[in-house]
């Protein structure tokens, strides 16, 4: 038996070495004219040594790096010889961003090839080494041999990354307070607090916070050189820049990214580590924020994705096979959904009457304030789509493929926190009333802001220096009517807004002043700031100038108005909290729309007369979408429920 238990071993062994060399002969042959590089690295690595983690880690690098790209080595460098310059420059991040978009343009037809055709033997044999060093650090002897694969040993963190010496020129800096810190037997050794200690250095160095820019389209500063000296940068650039400096110094880094929010038309990425007890701690705010923190309820996750060196087999199926590919989707990623949110596998009955030109892969659409964009794939089976690992408290709707685009293929359906799958199947037999007072979603911010009216009055005297005057109408809740409708007939001279609070400042978008048949008074401007300087005259104007996305702003008790020459009688007055616009704004035509069978179908358009719109014609049990026609490209996606609008 002892000898029959052996013999199954060995054989069992070889078939998997012979599965290994299969691939790897496959991985080689594709290699052409660079195969002889990528021998002196096995060659180098003989599985006859004694330690044979490093042979198994230039397989593991070999085997997956067929889709993996750089750019080409001689032009992209000339690219970056001149990107240094502009960056020394110190240059404004406008006039930064200028300089490097045309100097992209001078390099557009820069190509990429893949690694597994340029790679040399000396370089990788240079990144085994120094991710074996990176290994022991006392921070990650935490990692099993597949996390040092996935988030340690690859010699890049993102595609198009240079292959230089970027391990060498991070390691020891960026370490903050780390790098001084006397031994302790607290954090000395802590995954988390070198990550955080990272991550606050390059902080105060990069200043993301200032420098974030999300509309460059030129070619990314990704060599060692300049890639942590970029004078600006989006969420993805400051992530790349942590993850290379963090795997340099011996932290487990990924790169995670949520391909769109459940309540909003945009995605996000950031870094996450594999901490040393066991879980993966994201810095979700990338370098502004710090480990761990939580996500408000409005970034709700329906997908989260994790980029990966390894090539997932899944994905590579859904590549070659579907109609329709995802932009975002690529074959080195993974599903990481369940490490964040709360989850379901749900199987979506379809609308059969519709001829899919792909008859295997459908895929979960989202709302992205026009339409319904696809952020995942699923297979058809049974006259049902079936997904795996979505977030809760989402909206969705199933799309399949007709001809070559995407269509809606089922009723828009909600995921309840508790899991519970409810379908939005317009009920026109039930007809109800609903109140409405915004298109989108309200913000931390916009509350802030509108709540800081508080305490606000507007007040009438007939006195230059309001000696005396009339309370006409006193903010006491940020609920207060716009347009205020002034009770008090008496006319006055003087009329003015006054921040009374001393915690709030005088600050507001909009302040108008109407005749009781609501034509605009103009009058002169009184201030109790000195509108003879120039810069302050122009911050006034900014509340009166019909535009509620500007704002005028003086210190706490400041106050600002008319003198309208002679005594004045009042009929409204318009008073606008600092906000988003995405509130009534008056004078704007508004179009109310539910969704069913595939399209949406409008209850009216109507004019914002007042901080409310009243429709009496919405069928029950309806997904809905307010726009407004004038103005303005955030639109969301609600439930009217409760006698109030639900956000999805």
């Amino acid at each position: 038996m002892k000898h029959l238990f052996y013999s199954i071993f060995l054989y069992l062994i070889l078939i998997a070495c012979n599965a290994e060399r299969s691939s790897l002969g496959e991985v080689l042959t594709l290699a052409g004219s660079n195969r002889l590089e990528l021998e002196k690295v096995l060659n180098h690595y003989s599985i006859d040594e004694k330690d044979s983690l490093k042979y198994r880690s230039a397989v593991f690098l070999i085997e997956n790096m067929p889709g993996h790209y750089s750019y080409d080595s001689v032009i992209i460098k000339e690219f970056y010889k001149e990107a240094i310059q502009i960056i020394n420059a110190n240059r404004g991040v406008q006039e930064s961003k200028a300089a490097l978009t045309k100097l992209s343009e001078q390099y557009n037809q820069v190509d990429s090839i893949e690694d597994i055709q340029i790679v040399t033997a000396d370089f990788l044999i240079e990144n085994i080494e120094r991710a074996f060093e990176a290994w022991e650090k006392p921070w990650a002897y935490h990692l099993n041999f597949e996390q040092f694969c996935e988030y340690l040993l690859p010699y890049k963190c993102v595609e198009l990354q240079e292959m230089d010496g970027w391990r060498e020129a991070f390691n020891g800096r960026y370490l903050g307070l780390s790098k001084d810190m006397p031994y302790n037997d607290e954090v000395s050794n802590s995954t988390q607090q070198i990550a955080s200690d990272i991550n606050k250095d390059l902080r105060v160095a990069v200043n993301q916070h200032q420098n974030l820019v999300r509309d460059y389209t030129g070619i990314r500063l990704r060599d060692a050189q300049t890639i942590h000296r970029m004078p600006f940068g989006s969420c993805m650039d400051y992530s790349i820049l942590a993850t290379t400096v963090m795997r340099s110094n011996g932290v487990p880094t990924a790169l995670d990214y949520v391909p769109q929010w459940g309540r909003g038309s945009s995605g996000h990425e950031w870094h996450t580590i594999l901490s040393d007890n066991g879980k993966y701690e994201p810095f979700i705010w990338n370098l502004e924020g710090n480990l761990g923190e939580p996500l408000l309820k409005a970034r709700q996750m329906p997908k989260v994705m994790r980029y990966t060196y390894s090539a997932n087999p899944e994905l590579e199926d859904y590549i070659q096979q579907s109609h329709y590919r995802m932009p975002h989707i690529t074959k080195f990623q993974k599903d990481v959904t369940s490490e964040y949110v709360a989850v379901e596998n749900i199987s979506i009955p379809i609308n059969r009457s519709i001829k899919l030109t792909d008859k295997r892969y459908v895929h979960l659409g989202i709302f992205n304030n026009k339409d319904w964009r696809a952020i995942d794939f699923g297979v058809l089976s049974k006259g049902s789509a079936h997904f795996q690992n979505i977030g809760r408290d989402a909206a969705y709707i199933v799309l399949g493929t007709e001809g070559e685009k995407l269509v809606p293929i089922s009723h828009p359906f909600i995921i309840r926190k508790t899991g519970v799958i409810e379908y939005c199947i317009p009920d026109t037999s039930h007809i109800k009333e609903i109140s409405l007072t915004r298109k989108f979603p309200k913000d931390f911010n916009t509350a802030v802001m509108e709540y800081k009216m508080k305490g606000g009055q507007i007040q009438a005297s007939n006195d230059k220096d309001f000696a005396t005057y009339e309370v006409i109408y006193a903010i006491d809740s940020i609920f207060y009517p716009i347009p205020i409708h002034v009770k008090e007939k008496t006319p006055y001279r003087y009329w003015r807004y006054k921040s009374t609070l001393p915690y709030f400042n005088c600050n507001f978008a909009e302040l108008q002043f109407l005749t009781i048949d609501s034509e605009l008074l103009e009058g002169t401007f009184i201030c109790s700031a000195d509108i003879t300087n120039e810069n302050m005259l122009n911050n006034i104007k900014k509340g009166f100038d019909g535009n509620w996305l500007t704002n005028l702003s003086l210190p706490s008790g400041g106050w600002v108005g008319f003198d309208f020459g002679e005594p004045t009688t009042i009929g409204k007055v318009v008073c606008v909290p600092r906000s988003d616009d995405n509130a009534m704004h008056l004078g704007d035509f508004y179009e109310l729309k539910y969704w069913e069978n595939g399209q949406w179908f409008s209850l009216g358009i109507q004019e914002a007369v007042s901080e409310t719109l009243i429709y009496d014609n919405v069928p029950d049990k309806a997904i809905l979408l307010l726009s407004n026609i004038d103005r303005g490209k955030q639109d969301r996606i609600f439930t009217y429920e409760k006698g109030k609008q639900v956000w999805w």
